[in-house]
C-alpha cells in the first residue's frame, strides 16, 4: 500500500470509481451468487423440496465465511451444512453440499482451461509450451473430477476412498475423517439411479 502511495491514494481511487460503479460490482457479486443457488436447488430437488429464498440466504451465509476467513471451502461448506438441517434431513444435507462444490470446482478448472486458450492467440508474455502444460494439468484434472462425481453415483467411486483409507491407515490415525466420508458415502446413496440430465443442468447454472 505505500508503494501506492498509502491509503490516501486509495481513498482517492475508491471515491473516483462512483457510485454506479460499485452498484455494478454489487449487482455482479449477486448474480453470481444466484447462479450457484439455481445450481445447488437442481441438486437438492431430486430427493427434497426447498424454497429458493432460504437456500439463497444460506449459500450467501456460505460464501461470506470463505471470504471472511482463510479457510476458504473448510470454512464456509460446514456452515451451510449446519444451517441445512432446519430445511432437510440429517441424511441429505452433507451430500448435496460437496456436490455442488465439486461441480463448482470443476467450473472453475474449464474457464482456467478456456482462458489458457485464449492466451494462445494474447502476447501474455508465457511461452507456448508452458500454456500447453497448463492446459493439459487443468483438462486432466476436469476429466478426473468427471470420472470421480459420476463415479460417486454410481456406487463406484467409494472404492477410492477404500484404498485410501487402507493405503495410510486412516480408519486407525484419523477415524474422524473416516467418518465423515462414511456419512456422505451413505448421503450420496440418496442420488443413486437419478438420470444425470439434473447434474448436467447444475453445472451449466
Amino acid at each position: 500500500v505505500n508503494k501506492l502511495g498509502g491509503f490516501p491514494m486509495v481513498m482517492r481511487n475508491l471515491a473516483a470509481v462512483g457510485g454506479w460503479a460499485y452498484a455494478a460490482v454489487l449487482f455482479n457479486s449477486w448474480l453470481w451468487v444466484f447462479f450457484y443457488t439455481n445450481a445447488w436447488r437442481v441438486l437438492i430437488q431430486l430427493t427434497h423440496a426447498v424454497r429458493f429464498g432460504p437456500l439463497h440466504r444460506i449459500k450467501i451465509c456460505g460464501e461470506a465465511i470463505n471470504f471472511m476467513t482463510p479457510l476458504g471451502f473448510v470454512g464456509g461448506d460446514p456452515v451451510r451444512v449446519i444451517l441445512l438441517q432446519r430445511y432437510l434431513t440429517c441424511k441429505s444435507h452433507l451430500s448435496s453440499v460437496v456436490i455442488d462444490r465439486l461441480l463448482q470446482i470443476m467450473s472453475a478448472q474449464l474457464f482456467c482451461f478456456l482462458g489458457l486458450v485464449l492466451a494462445l492467440f494474447i502476447d501474455v508474455g508465457i511461452p507456448s509450451w508452458m500454456i500447453f502444460v497448463f492446459m493439459i494439468f487443468y483438462l486432466t484434472l476436469f476429466s478426473f473430477l468427471s470420472w470421480f462425481l459420476f463415479s460417486l453415483f454410481r456406487g463406484k467411486g467409494q472404492s477410492v476412498f477404500d484404498a485410501i483409507f487402507e493405503s495410510f491407515n486412516m480408519r486407525q490415525y484419523m477415524p474422524g475423517v473416516v467418518a465423515y466420508v462414511e456419512a456422505l458415502r451413505v448421503d450420496l446413496a440418496l442420488y443413486s439411479g437419478h438420470p444425470t440430465g439434473p447434474f448436467l443442468r447444475a453445472f451449466l447454472w
